[in-house]
């Protein structure tokens, strides 16, 4: 830089002036490169006509259709995927990694637009001889299996969904016990085990496991799913995915997963 910012003062070492203007002006320097850096992506991202979508693992199924289908209709349009949990989505968009993410609510961040494109009513995944699903037909109340445990997603890995989880309980009347697992444990294995109950997309046509039961409970739970962007000037291809996106039947889409 050309100039002193350190002194030395008998046995120890102070700021200069410069040194000390330094110090104040490092923090708008940090956030200066990290503005330039995520704007570089951003540029680059155009220039290829990569088109760079996040989505949770239990959306997989419904959004990779959807997406199959956006790209055939713009052929000269590339498609990466990336698999990461709401929160980290939110991330990786404000910093430029990915162009567009379906998240579930009630995730905001400021500088992020989000268009509702389904909701999700949820049922519970439970082992085949448990007794409240041995012993009933048709929808059962959501405080029937209040003394069970529920498998959630760890809090550091998707604050959203656990909280979400825990919320609905509360709504059903009750506080749960409930179960943390990390994104890379299966939890059916465990369901199946007896180990404990999880939720599942009510529009679930894939075959869990023979030791498995899918019990149908009331409409107390209900997420929404979002398609979420940058507001900073998206190219016109983001905005023709967001269109698309909003006006997709999600019906069609059918699919057994875990909330993550």
């Amino acid at each position: 830089m050309g100039v002193r910012l350190f002194a030395s003062v008998t046995r120890r070492f102070t700021l200069t002036a410069a040194g000390m203007l330094l110090l104040i002006g490092a923090p708008g320097l940090g956030f200066l490169l990290d503005e330039v850096r995520r704007l570089m992506r951003y540029a680059g991202n155009n220039d290829t006509g990569m088109l760079r979508l996040g989505v949770t693992p239990a959306l997989a199924t419904v959004a990779a259709p959807m997406m199959w289908t956006f790209c055939a209709n713009h052929p000269c349009v590339g498609l990466e995927l990336i698999e990461e949990a709401s929160a980290i989505q939110l991330d990786k968009l404000v910093s430029a990694e990915v162009d567009a993410a379906f998240i579930i609510d009630p995730l905001k961040k400021v500088g992020i637009l989000c268009q509702p494109i389904c909701s999700e009513e949820m049922q519970l995944a439970v082992p085949i001889d448990h007794e409240h699903v041995f012993k009933r037909d048709g929808e059962i109340r959501l405080k029937t299996f209040a003394n069970d445990a529920f498998a959630i997603p760890s809090r550091r890995v998707n604050c959203a969904i656990h909280d979400e989880v825990i919320r609905g309980r509360s709504i059903a009347g009750f506080l749960p016990k409930f179960i943390e697992y990390e994104p890379e444990q299966s939890y059916v294995g465990r369901v199946s085990a007896g180990l404990g109950i999880l939720s599942v997309n009510r529009k679930s046509s894939s075959a869990p496991p023979t030791n498995i039961t899918i019990a149908a409970i009331e409409s107390v739970q209900v997420l929404e799913v979002d398609v979420a962007w940058r507001s900073d000037d998206p190219p016109p291809i983001i905005t023709d995915f967001v269109t698309f996106a909003s006006t997709r039947n999600y019906n069609e889409a059918q699919h057994l997963t875990q909330v993550s």
